[in-house]
């Protein structure tokens, strides 16, 4: 009768733990995912902030230089380094 009672109670005892474990594994992955999309929103938010950052200045560029190919001095001052 004892180890009956033993075996139901380790029995109901790994039951649980097993729940508890799934909740935490089911509440990480949540996190988890919400980290990664969060992240790739800041990684997709910054990579066009840095690509719009450096296009501009070369979209300058080939205008001033497309017209000193045609021999027109630009409209714009050129500041150099």
């Amino acid at each position: 009768a004892k180890l009956s009672e033993i075996k139901e109670r380790n029995r109901t005892e790994a039951l649980i733990l097993k729940r508890d474990i799934e909740q935490a594994s089911q509440r990480m992955m949540t996190i988890m995912l919400g980290v990664s999309v969060g992240l790739f929103l800041f990684i997709m938010f910054a990579v066009s902030f840095i690509s719009g950052a450096i296009r501009k200045p070369i979209l300058k560029m080939k205008s001033i230089i497309q017209q000193l190919a045609k021999g027109e001095l630009p409209d714009e001052k050129i500041v150099t380094c």
